[in-house]
């Protein structure tokens, strides 16, 4: 079945980090630890304790930071907020003061409509104006800190997989890595022409987070970190995993990290 490691978190917080990360890397970065990293390495393991296999086969990039009914000046105008969101980055707005619930794509509208919540987020414009967000919500907020790069996976018995000739196996690998570049290639073709519908045709305002408001996510990022590590001896493994080679990584990464533009 299609799967998102994040939608274990009930039993396994820790599987979010498979999924998307807040404040985590690009693409690049991200499928280079999960995929010769060791990464995938340790989500196989605690599938494997459950007879289950996963095969990555999509990715999209950075979704929108949320869709608020009322302008939201900064983070401190957060608390007492109502709002669906999911993984890691709910508890960072638990931090903040927002009280979050997790809610299925075709409930979210609903929601909103009725004041059940005051804001969501769910994924990037091209979805979420099928899902008509734009309609109540007329406030956008970006960038996606939550979800800078988001993964999917399809997910089966392993016993099945196992009892499959070699070539039937290497055959769902490939298909499943071919359409995750593809998937993720599309979606970031689209997101633009959506924006600027939802900008010139509904009223929609679009708002970016001040580095300040970025900062003070951030921090209680950091602090999710160390309170689920300090709990969780496999949230820990993985978390210091993660930031070990995101910091070897940062040699690299860092040298070649651009503006976008240096014209004036």
């Amino acid at each position: 079945m299609l799967d998102d490691a994040g939608y274990h978190t009930g039993k396994y917080p820790v599987l979010s980090f498979f999924t998307t990360v807040p404040f985590g890397p690009g693409l690049g970065e991200f499928l280079a630890w999960k995929w010769h990293g060791g990464g995938n390495q340790m989500r196989d393991e605690i599938y494997a304790k459950h007879g289950l296999k996963a095969i990555e086969s999509n990715c999209i990039g950075p979704e929108t930071s949320g869709w608020f009914r009322k302008e939201v000046k900064g983070v401190e105008e957060m608390k007492g907020i109502k709002m669906r969101f999911f993984g890691l980055g709910a508890q960072v707005m638990n931090k903040m003061g927002v009280s979050t619930q997790l809610l299925a794509a075709a409930d979210i509208y609903q929601a909103l409509e009725r004041g059940v919540i005051d804001a969501t987020e769910f994924s990037m414009p091209t979805m979420d104006i099928q899902l008509g967000f734009h309609q109540i919500a007329k406030f956008n907020y970006f960038p996606g800190w939550h979800q800078q790069v988001s993964c999917g996976e399809v997910l089966m018995n392993a016993k099945a997989f196992d009892a499959l000739p070699e070539q039937y196996k290497r055959m769902l690998e490939v298909a499943g890595r071919s359409q995750l570049i593809y998937n993720y290639a599309d979606t970031e073709a689209s997101q633009f022409k959506a924006m600027q519908e939802m900008q010139s045709k509904h009223g929609v305002q679009i708002r970016r987070w001040s580095d300040k408001d970025l900062a003070a996510y951030e921090k209680a990022w950091v602090e999710v970190i160390a309170e689920e590590s300090e709990k969780d001896p496999l949230f820990k493994k993985v978390a210091d995993h993660y930031l070990d080679f995101r910091k070897k990584y940062a040699i690299w990464g860092d040298s070649q990290t651009m503006k976008p533009t240096y014209l004036k």
